[in-house]
C-alpha cells in the first residue's frame, strides 16, 4: 500500500537531487571561468541557505517519527 508513493517520492526526490547538481555543475563552470573565489562564495552562500530553508520544512516532519 505505501510501497508504490514511498518508491515515487524516492524517485522524484534522486531527479531533484539529479537536477541541482546539474544546474550547480553548470553555474559553476559559468562563474569559475571569472573567478574561483567568486564561485566558492556562491557555493558555500546557496548550500547555507538551502540547509536553513529545509531545516525549518523539516521540523514539522521529524515531529511524527516515532521517538522510543
Amino acid at each position: 500500500m505505501f510501497i508504490i508513493p514511498a518508491a515515487a517520492t524516492s524517485c522524484a526526490a534522486s531527479l531533484a537531487a539529479s537536477c541541482a547538481c546539474w544546474s550547480a555543475g553548470a553555474l559553476g563552470k559559468s562563474i569559475a571561468s571569472r573567478s574561483a573565489r567568486l564561485a566558492f562564495v556562491g557555493f558555500f552562500s546557496f548550500s547555507l541557505a538551502l540547509a536553513w530553508v529545509l531545516r525549518l520544512g523539516a521540523e514539522p516532519l521529524v515531529k511524527h517519527l516515532p521517538c522510543e
